[in-house]
């Protein structure tokens, strides 16, 4: 379960983040913390309970996030808490944290909401607000942020390869919806499915043998075109 929620939007950001909080408080455990926040005053509240969802809304510099009078907080800090939380997901909802976001789950965290570009204050807003009233209703992470998103490109869900799991079983239910209301039946899937392989794999063997043929085309070419250059300069001389 995703109960509590601690939420960071420094007030001299400048982003109005009040639409997510007041959806935060009707559903969520929430611990917001605005006005001057800085590194100390995170590690203060994070030491003194367990939180499932970081959540920041700021701005971002050399992939580190801006708290309070410019203060950087980089990804050594934002692992610290989130160990100490036991923190199962990360919100970075700043501009361009995808490589930031990477590294965290390189390191061990579970799920790293992360944004690929810069991302407009109202966009943001609207992600965040849509996102958490989703998981309100119960559902889990991945498929909230897939409602979430309400423009591609911008956000990227990033998982550790020790919870991709989770991604793959969506993957698999939709398939098997698909297959289901279509009434498909499994045996004859499955044949489609191999019979595209074989096509594919079909091609690759034909490009192999259209290469292989081409070569031996231009080492010919090159032999024969050697030989009458040979020729040539002996009947020169």
């Amino acid at each position: 379960m995703y109960n509590r929620v601690l939420f960071i939007a420094p007030s001299d950001s400048g982003l109005d983040v009040t639409p997510e909080i007041d959806t935060l408080a009707d559903a969520f455990t929430v611990r917001v913390l605005q006005g001057e926040v800085g590194a100390q005053r995170i590690f203060e509240v994070a030491r003194r309970a367990v939180w499932d969802i970081l959540h920041f809304s700021c701005h971002t510099r050399d992939n580190s996030l801006l708290l309070s009078a410019g203060e950087q907080f980089n990804v050594e800090s934002i692992l610290q808490i989130a160990r100490m939380c036991n923190v199962k997901l990360i919100f970075l909802n700043a501009c361009n944290t995808a490589t930031l976001g990477q590294v965290l789950v390189d390191e061990g965290i579970s799920s790293v909401i992360a944004t690929l570009v810069a991302v407009d204050d109202r966009i943001a807003k609207q992600t965040a607000l849509t996102f958490y009233q989703c998981l309100a209703r119960g559902m889990k992470p991945f498929e909230a942020f897939r409602l979430a998103r309400p423009v591609r490109g911008i956000y990227q869900f990033l998982v550790g390869y020790d919870h991709a799991e989770e991604k793959i079983s969506e993957v698999l239910r939709r398939l098997e919806h698909f297959i289901e209301i279509n009434e498909c039946d499994h045996n004859a899937f499955r044949d489609d499915i191999n019979r595209i392989t074989r096509v594919i794999e079909l091609i690759y063997a034909q490009r192999r043998e259209f290469v292989r043929v081409l070569v031996l085309s231009i080492i010919s070419a090159i032999t024969v075109v050697s030989f009458i250059i040979y020729i040539l300069l002996t009947w020169i001389k």
